[in-house]
């Protein structure tokens, strides 16, 4: 039986967590407790462990998704499991004399879809069912491959800097103070891994921006002091001597 391997939650409050990156690649074996992949949360990066030994396979989450708690993004099959995503095909008598039955079983193949591809695709509206992904799973550089080929007459719901903001790597946390700061994320320099943007990110950019709005103090160099009139020089003048 096929062990999946889901979004873990590591705090009382916690409703979502962002895969970072897979430490193991599709297809590969996975010894019991060893690292698997590296999520963020609002408060800890960790590496999630595997719970079982076997071959990672059905993996439909990729770097940079937010991911429900409970939600799972891939499986771990024994060994003599198979590990393609294709759906139950045992009803489906496939003869190699008859090639009349294959496109039969290649309707009855199943495609995943990733968290992020699937955020993309609802703000853009765009039917899924027309984009073609690579494997039998589509992620977001599928749909947005979709998107460079769409006629540029159909009216975009958003604006390309959103669609950048809603790709780059970041945390849940540095994505909502991006917003309530309204910056954006295309700007900003991320320190976690591969250069995903963290909450200590956001909060040095909005400082910065605010630093640059402040006016320079006023000091007694900068302030210039009014011409004395003539006149005014004589009568002080009288009134010293007096």
């Amino acid at each position: 039986v096929a062990e999946d391997v889901i979004m873990p939650a590591l705090g009382m409050s916690q409703e979502t967590g962002v895969l970072l990156q897979w430490l193991k690649s599709e297809g590969e074996f996975v010894t019991e407790g060893e690292p698997l992949m590296e999520i963020e949360t609002d408060k800890v990066i960790v590496e999630v462990e595997a719970t079982a030994s076997g071959i990672l396979s059905h993996i439909v989450a990729e770097a940079g998704d937010e991911i429900p708690v409970g939600q799972t993004v891939a499986q771990i099959s024994a060994t003599d499991e198979p590990t393609s995503f294709a759906s139950d095909l045992t009803n489906t008598e496939l003869e190699s004399e008859d090639s009349t039955k294959l496109p039969e079983a290649i309707e009855q193949i199943e495609v995943s879809i990733s968290p992020l591809a699937q955020r993309i695709a609802a703000e853009h509206q765009l039917d899924l069912t027309q984009v073609q992904p690579e494997n039998s799973c589509v992620y977001k550089a599928d749909v947005l491959a979709y998107l460079a080929t769409r006629s540029p007459t159909v009216p975009q719901p958003i604006s390309v800097n959103e669609v950048k903001d809603q790709t780059t790597l970041a945390s849940p946390k540095a994505r909502r103070l991006a917003r309530e700061n309204h910056l954006s994320l295309n700007n900003i320099s991320g320190s976690g891994p591969e250069g995903a943007i963290l909450a200590t990110d956001v909060l040095d950019a909005a400082q910065h921006q605010k630093e640059k709005r402040i006016p320079p103090e006023l000091t007694s160099d900068t302030v210039q002091r009014p011409a004395i009139s003539s006149s005014w020089q004589v009568m002080v003048q009288r009134l010293t001597n007096s």
